[in-house]
């Protein structure tokens, strides 16, 4: 249940595992573990439950069909507070049909954090910067992008947050195969790495909307975004995570 920490508590796993609350900015807590990093995710997987959005809260789903469910099926590293929606679309027959027509795929690692979810404030406008996020990246997957770029071929970013990684990328002029970014995508933006974006229907006020706004602008699309959502709603479109998907050429 939902209730008030303080700075200086105890939060327990089990009598022999707890965490102390020992600083507080706003919402943002710092927490000392007495036990390892490694430990506390066999801990979480005891004693968690699936983080899933507002809307599936009524799921019938057990604890573990939603780890099944709300995952892509390709996940493969612990840290992720959330699974990057857009590429739920795909399934294993998704890519066989991929794989047919010659439509190569590659990976790279999200650490989707919560700020993916908040509501764009008056500090991010200013500073024009968003919430940091994790991410990693094979220098050999880059290297390939590179090439086929290089060949003519057109690179699709699945999701926003791929978007805003392979963009951040494009922009360092040191890469490390594990770094974060705090890059604000909004109109107007010049894309420097992506050339088509699969993307959910997104939230109001969230920087998500604006990322795919300044896709659509740099596309030089005949629509905006709101009158794409316009459409979506009066054909019934569903919206959210296990919703409908746009894709912007």
């Amino acid at each position: 249940a939902d209730r008030k920490i303080n700075v200086g508590e105890n939060i327990y796993f089990d009598q022999d595992n707890y965490l102390k609350v020992i600083e507080q900015n706003e919402n943002i807590f710092k927490l000392k573990f007495n036990f390892s990093r490694e430990h506390l995710f066999s801990l979480l997987n005891k004693y968690g439950t699936m983080p899933i959005p507002p809307y599936l809260k009524k799921s019938s789903l057990s604890r573990d069909e939603l780890l099944e469910k709300y995952q892509t099926i390709f996940a493969k590293t612990d840290g992720s507070s959330a699974a990057p929606t857009a590429s739920l679309h795909f399934t294993d027959e998704v890519f066989k049909k991929l794989e047919k027509r010659g439509i190569e795929r590659l990976f790279v690692t999200l650490h989707v954090g919560m700020g993916t979810f908040a509501p764009i404030t008056d500090e991010n406008i200013k500073q024009k910067k968003l919430h940091e996020e994790y991410y990693e990246i094979d220098r050999n997957t880059l290297k390939y992008i590179e090439i086929n770029r290089n060949k003519g071929k057109k690179l699709v970013a699945v999701g926003t947050t791929v978007t805003r990684t392979l963009e951040s990328v494009a922009r360092q002029k040191q890469l490390s195969l594990l770094s974060k970014t705090d890059l604000f995508i909004f109109p107007p933006y010049n894309f420097k790495m992506i050339d088509v974006m699969i993307t959910n229907f997104h939230l109001p006020k969230s920087s998500l909307m604006m990322l795919v706004e300044a896709f659509l602008q740099n596309k030089k699309a005949k629509k905006s975004l709101v009158e794409l959502y316009n459409i979506a709603i009066k054909n019934n479109f569903r919206f959210y995570s296990f919703g409908d998907a746009m894709l912007i050429l």
